[in-house]
């Protein structure tokens, strides 16, 4: 009996903790910074172009460490059928002052060296190369920067997309309830003979219609929200909670637009893929310089310290110490060095050109962005307009249905019209702040700021 109250007690236990989790869960609000953040976090393309900016840092290391001295280290051991004795002139093997015997050749031969290796004139073209690699560092951390914004806005967008989709989906809810409602009051005028089965069946209709379309609505919700949990690397069946979209009806909502101009020269300093595009056109430009330099001769500098063990032949030393400059000049190549610099010359007025390009066209995405905030903003003011126009007419038009004074195809009419003047303006703000994103991202901004 204890053991079966422990086990009840565990039970119980986990259940309400496994309640509480969940009702912990499902009151977790995703707010928009925080699917900014995340999806910088959880980004493997953010995280590539990091690796790709290490690659690069250290391929430049590299280039450094080819323009610093080389040591090397050599050992040589040999064995010979016999050995060659160095003989005076009656024939007597000498002797070395330690009374040991000389060898022309010795019967084995023992010995190590190390050598130290300075490049000369190969430090220029290394330097030259250090350069071109810290050009390319520089273009890789840009690359990064551009993706990370990339990913911002995508996130932001996402996120303004699925709070869109819960907000109609809420809209279509409210549409069942209230016809539901308007079933209910069709039935008990029916029966009191001041409505025709013919409208009351109409009213029946619009229930299943209304199912319908929430039905659609839901689905469209929860495929969005699909989507930005994935952005996000969160499981498709954790249930979030989102902000809510703010209430134009009662809110202004206002966009600080900047003019033309400003947002082109925004655009001119800030956008990273100009900036990009620039740091190609300087590395090439550096690039040409590596053929000309090639043309110099080879020149290294070297000191070798050389140790023979056990016996030494004739022409040997125990120890030996060797400074020298040694020379390698491919003095003509048949104009290879030449054709190579005048192809990364002309790849260079190529992307001066596509840079030219990029600018113009940026400035025309500057300018069309500029212009789809604009209307979004004076769209939104004309659909606030037109649906606290329909709302008052809904109002009234509901009085005289009530009133046996409006037939029930005009009632539907007018509700339609109210219903779909309601969704316009839910999604005229939520593009007004997509198309507010839209224009900062044309303008180079690294990250969205949103004005709900």
């Amino acid at each position: 009996m204890r053991w079966c109250g422990f086990l009840i007690t565990v039970l119980i236990f986990q259940i309400a903790f496994s309640s509480f989790a969940e009702e912990k869960k499902e009151n977790f609000i995703l707010s928009f910074d925080e699917v900014i953040e995340r999806s910088l976090q959880m980004s493997l393309d953010v995280s590539n172009s990091k690796i790709d900016e290490k690659i690069k840092s250290t391929q430049q290391a590299k280039t450094f460490a080819q323009m610093s001295p080389k040591l090397s280290a050599a050992w040589n051991y040999s064995r010979y059928d016999s050995a060659i004795p160095f003989l005076n002139d009656q024939g007597v093997q000498e002797t070395d002052k330690d009374g040991q015997p000389r060898f022309i050749r010795p019967l084995n031969s023992s010995s190590g060296s190390i050598t130290i290796l300075q490049p000369l004139t190969g430090f220029l073209a290394g330097l030259a190369g250090a350069l071109i690699d810290g050009v390319r560092k520089a273009k890789s951390r840009l690359g990064t920067q551009e993706i990370k914004m990339n990913v911002a806005f995508s996130a932001a967008m996402a996120y303004r997309q699925v709070q869109q989709a819960e907000a109609i989906y809420a809209i279509a809810e409210d549409r069942v309830a209230l016809a539901e409602k308007q079933r209910k009051e069709a039935q008990i005028s029916f029966r009191l003979g001041r409505l025709s089965k013919s409208d009351a069946l109409r009213l029946e209709v619009l229930v299943g219609q209304a199912k319908v379309e929430t039905a659609n609505t839901k689905a469209n919700f929860e495929n969005m929200q699909a989507q930005l949990l994935n952005i996000l690397d969160y499981q498709a069946d954790r249930i979030f909670q989102f902000e809510k979209i703010p209430d134009a009806k009662h809110v202004d909502i206002v966009v600080a637009v900047p003019t033309l101009v400003e947002a082109k020269a925004n655009a001119a300093v800030d956008r990273f893929d100009l900036k990009v595009a620039r740091l190609n056109q300087k590395e090439l430009e550096q690039s040409s310089l590596l053929p000309l330099l090639s043309i110099l001769p080879n020149i290294n500098a070297f000191v070798r310290f050389e140790h023979n063990f056990g016996q030494t032949g004739l022409f040997s030393l125990p120890k030996t110490q060797v400074m020298g400059l040694s020379l390698d000049w491919a003095i003509w190549d048949g104009g290879d060095r030449f054709l190579s610099r005048r192809i990364l010359q002309l790849e260079s007025y190529k992307v001066k050109n596509q840079v030219a390009a990029l600018e113009r066209q940026l400035s025309l995405n500057v300018l069309k962005a500029r212009s789809d905030l604009v209307a979004a903003q004076d769209v939104l003011a004309l659909q606030k307009a037109m649906f606290l126009q329909s709302e008052e007419a809904y109002r009234g038009m509901y009085e005289r249905f009530r009133l046996g004074a409006l037939s029930v195809t005009e009632l539907l009419q007018a509700e339609n019209t109210l219903n779909s003047t309601r969704v316009d303006l839910v999604k005229a703000v939520t593009d007004l702040d997509i198309k507010n994103m839209l224009l900062q991202k044309a303008m180079g901004k690294s990250r969205p700021i949103s004005v709900l």
